[in-house]
């Protein structure tokens, strides 16, 4: 089993900052390769098949919080060449 790797990132952002930053993650969602990386820290990520989202919004006075989370396994080529036969 391969070991855990984290990338985090916060900072203050004007909007049109955090908009280029949610196009270059779909760009990278649509081709198949998000990279991140800060400083001394990368992360390469390949999303494929079927992936898991949950986006959760709350408002709270003057307080306004958006999650997203996209979920997904990488299956290895051998578990992606594998076939059913069904015989009698």
């Amino acid at each position: 089993m391969a070991a855990e790797k984290k990338f985090i990132f916060e900072s203050l952002q004007d909007i049109k900052s955090i908009c280029s930053f949610l196009d270059a993650i779909t760009n990278g969602m649509k081709t198949g390769k998000v990279m991140l990386s800060s400083a001394d820290e990368c992360i390469e990520m390949h999303p494929s098949g079927l992936l898991h989202m949950s986006i959760k919004a709350k408002k709270k006075g003057g307080n306004n919080k958006i999650g997203f989370k996209i979920q997904w396994k990488e299956s290895s080529s051998q578990e992606q060449n594998i076939t059913l036969s069904v015989g009698k």
